[in-house]
C-alpha cells in the first residue's frame, strides 16, 4: 500500500510540475506578445529535428540596427518556412537572442496552457483515482 501512495503522490507531484513550469512559459509568452519589438528575420537555415519539429536559424535588424543571428523553435503549427523566407519575429529588446516567432499561436497563453493541462491534468487524474481507489477497495 505505501508503495501505491508513493507512486501517487509522485504522479501527482508531476503533474503539477508540468502544469507550473507551462504556466511560466506562457506568461513568458504574454510578455512577448505584449513587451517584446517586432522584426522581420531571414531564415538562414531549416533543420528537421525529431521530437520537435523544425529549428530555424535566422537573421534579423533590431530597431536600433543591431543584427542578430539566433535560431527560434517554433512550438505551434506555424507555417512552413524555407531558407530564405521572410519570418515575423517578436524579440526582447534588452535581450534580441529571446526570440519568438510572431504567431498567434505561438504567443497565446491558452495554447501553452492547453498542452499543459492535458499532460500534466493526465498525471494529477490517474495519481488521485489510483488513490481513492487504493484508499475505497480496502
Amino acid at each position: 500500500m505505501a508503495v501505491i501512495v508513493f507512486v501517487c503522490v509522485l504522479s501527482i507531484l508531476f503533474g503539477l510540475t508540468i502544469v507550473g513550469v507551462a504556466w511560466f512559459q506562457a506568461s513568458l509568452r504574454v510578455d512577448a506578445a505584449t513587451q517584446f519589438e517586432t522584426a522581420t528575420a531571414e531564415v538562414l537555415e531549416k533543420e528537421w529535428q525529431r521530437e520537435a519539429g523544425y529549428n530555424y536559424r535566422i537573421e534579423f535588424r533590431t530597431q536600433r540596427r543591431r543584427r542578430v543571428r539566433t535560431e527560434v523553435k517554433p512550438t505551434v503549427a506555424a507555417p512552413d518556412f524555407e531558407v530564405g523566407d521572410d519570418m515575423p519575429v517578436r524579440y526582447d529588446p534588452e535581450h534580441p537572442q529571446d526570440v519568438y516567432l510572431d504567431h498567434p499561436g505561438e504567443l497565446s497563453y491558452e495554447s501553452t496552457m492547453a498542452g499543459a493541462l492535458s499532460g500534466g491534468g493526465t498525471f494529477i487524474l490517474i495519481g488521485v483515482g489510483v488513490l481513492i481507489w487504493a484508499f475505497t477497495s480496502r
